[in-house]
């Protein structure tokens, strides 16, 4: 599907009373933490989100993306906290640039942006950058059309080119309360000696909510009630290995990102092979 007839398609949502989240582990951070993951019984109906007033968007008190992800704002560097003892791990550092190289054939116009995000610990030693390709649709959705890391199979080789085709839609224009926000697409890794070679194919899933203070799932230390975090997945299965990210993100009263608790883990063949539990603190 051309990437301009995706931008325009209604993103899907999944509103149903029996959404449910599944507790998995309990961390230190105030009284505790939790790992929230989405779960549901069905898709019970599908509804659109992409809705341009955005007066009546915040009425509703839905999460915009556009606030959410803050792309073309300053740099960020934030402190990053190992949650197992609660100390200070380094500082995580995150830019996003403009791209002015465009390929009208391919569907990318001038809302195409990317994301560079590295980790440094206090040591000094620092993790391989990360990058993404994001794209705004023309109704405020943000979408994954690409992104390059290490591989965690192979920690000490080259970075690698994943590709999502169609792009994946990573936050759509509102993230409503009470719905479970679900897309899924392909994505290829590709041959890093040749990144038109596709040497792996699979599925990516992402999954969106919304939580509050009341939330049995919410993961900071309990206080205001009131409060919400937005809960975003990505669910990747490449072959015989499955990678799952979950990242719980505070949202700050004017609607932007708070502090971050994120659960990282891969698989193979259904034996863990990595596990990573980070958080990462607002300026």
């Amino acid at each position: 599907m051309h990437l301009l007839t995706r931008l325009g398609t209604i993103s899907r949502v999944y509103r149903s009373a029996c959404a449910r989240w599944v507790i998995r582990v309990t961390l230190l951070l105030g009284t505790g933490m939790v790992i929230p993951g989405l779960g549901g019984c069905g898709a019970p109906g599908l509804r659109a989100t992409a809705v341009a007033d955005n007066a009546r968007l915040g009425q509703s008190g839905a999460v915009l993306a556009r606030d959410l992800m803050g792309l073309g704002g300053p740099p960020r560097e934030r402190v990053l906290i190992d949650p197992a003892t609660g100390s200070r791990a380094g500082v995580v550092r995150t830019s996003s640039s403009f791209d002015a190289g465009v390929a009208p054939e391919r569907g990318e116009g001038p809302g195409r942006w990317t994301v560079r995000t590295r980790e440094i610990g206090d040591d000094g030693t620092a993790k391989p950058q990360k990058s993404a390709g994001h794209v705004i649709g023309p109704h405020g959705g943000i979408y994954l059309s690409w992104s390059r890391s290490v591989k965690d199979t192979d920690p000490d080789g080259p970075a690698r080119l994943y590709v999502f085709e169609p792009a994946l839609i990573w936050f759509p224009a509102a993230i409503e309360p009470g719905a479970v926000f679900e897309d899924t697409t392909t994505m290829t890794e590709r041959d890093p000696d040749d990144e038109d070679k596709v040497s792996l194919r699979g599925k990516a899933t992402r999954r969106v909510a919304i939580i509050d203070g009341a939330s049995e799932a919410w993961p900071f230390a309990v206080g205001d009630r009131s409060a919400r975090a937005v809960v975003a997945e990505l669910r990747v299965r490449v072959g015989p290995a499955e990678a799952v990210r979950r990242t719980t993100t505070r949202i700050l009263s004017d609607g932007t990102a708070g502090d971050e608790f994120v659960d990282y883990g891969v698989r193979v063949l259904g034996v863990p092979i990595k596990r990573e539990r980070s958080i990462v603190l607002a300026e």
